[in-house]
């Protein structure tokens, strides 16, 4: 069926080339259990949903198993907007639900994982002056 953790795992085999773990609860909630191991060397963790930004997944600790899903945009208040999978969307023939977009509290949020590839750099100062190679 289309699960909420079906679309996680298929961004993480694209883009750690690795599966993700849900330390053997079966609920996306176990994804935060095993954060560690979750981000490897290709993510950042991130605490707290005022620094979450456009490409961070967000695990929640909400419902019956947790929920996973990609923020798409700031968040707005206590709100998180996000993208995912089994959230409300068209009903699937074999389970779940349709990708889609949605705004959830963040009252449930256990925390998230920023791509490494996604972090914004401040851009290195221009010089005043061109460096001539010379000792001042």
């Amino acid at each position: 069926g289309a699960q909420c953790v079906s679309l996680a795992q298929a961004f993480w085999t694209n883009y750690a080339g690795r599966g993700l773990s849900d330390c053997g609860t079966g609920a996306a909630r176990g994804i935060w259990f095993c954060k560690d191991e979750n981000a490897g060397d290709d993510f950042e963790i991130v605490e707290g949903s005022q620094n979450l930004q456009p490409g961070d997944w967000v695990v929640f600790n909400s419902g019956t198993w947790g929920h996973i899903a990609m923020v798409y945009d700031y968040p707005e208040g206590n709100y998180i907007p996000i993208y995912g999978e089994n959230q409300g969307g068209k009903k699937c023939e074999a389970g779940g639900s349709q990708p889609n977009f949605i705004k959830l509290s963040d009252k449930t949020m256990l925390g998230a994982f920023r791509p490494k590839d996604y972090i914004k750099c401040d851009p290195l100062p221009i010089p005043e002056s061109p460096d001539t190679g010379e000792a001042k």
